[in-house]
């Protein structure tokens, strides 16, 4: 019977931890990054695609075409 019991407590918390998480998305809205990682899970961001051996930093800003000056 205490088993029983026990299941029924931490199904009962589970669900009222789904309603909370439901009741506070419908409140402040769903999340911006959650809602674009479901529309592309792979993480890759659509537009131009960047040279992979060189991304350009704050230090490499004036030297033009990504490479090294």
């Amino acid at each position: 019977m205490a088993d029983l019991l026990l299941v029924l407590v931490v199904l009962t918390f589970f669900g009222l931890c789904v309603l909370y998480a439901h009741g506070i998305e419908r409140v402040i809205g769903r999340d911006e990054h959650a809602q674009a990682l479901a529309e592309n899970p792979s993480g890759s961001r659509a537009g131009p695609a960047t040279d992979a051996a060189h991304v350009d930093t704050p230090h490499d800003a004036g030297r033009g075409a990504g490479g090294p000056a």
